[in-house]
């Protein structure tokens, strides 16, 4: 979750000049909402001792760090380092992150059918409009008085 919350998360670390720690209802509820879905604040946690703001007002001057993400533990694991920077043509900072990719090629897989899904009359039914539709439009003769009676593999015609 991201974005301009309005609300700091620590009035001392996150704000300069500011002299009323407002929206103490929305602060609350975003701590509580963090807790329950166990989201870190990647920024703060990366600099725990660093003063650094996203939103400032040159008259007179206030700053806030007003603008942050809340990520999973596993996401933030993938990061390799997240900085702010000077935003253009805005009063608010850009957060950047960087993440680390995994470089593993994945193998071939194996891919199975569900067939819970032939118990499903919808589907079923579904899957035999496509097949009639796939084989009204490829199949060569100018007639097809039952499209379901035309065979075919579905290695030829899908994964050639």
């Amino acid at each position: 979750m991201c974005g301009d919350w309005n609300v700091v998360q620590d009035f001392q670390m996150d704000t300069y000049n500011i002299l009323h720690n407002r929206n103490l209802n929305s602060r609350n509820k975003i701590e509580e909402i963090s807790q329950t879905f166990e989201l870190l604040d990647p920024w703060r946690t990366c600099h725990p001792d660093d003063k650094k703001l996203t939103w400032r007002q040159t008259s007179p001057i206030k700053q806030s760090r007003l603008d942050y993400f809340l990520l999973s533990e596993d996401l933030f694991s993938l990061m390799k380092n997240t900085k702010i920077i000077p935003g253009y043509k805005t009063d608010h900072s850009a957060i950047v992150f960087t993440f680390s990719a995994s470089l593993d090629k994945r193998g071939k897989g194996y891919w199975k059918f569900n067939s819970q899904l032939l118990r499903d009359t919808a589907y079923v039914e579904k899957v035999k409009m496509c097949i009639k539709d796939t084989l009204s439009e490829f199949y060569l003769s100018d007639s097809i008085d039952d499209p379901f009676q035309v065979q075919f593999t579905c290695n030829d015609q899908f994964f050639s």
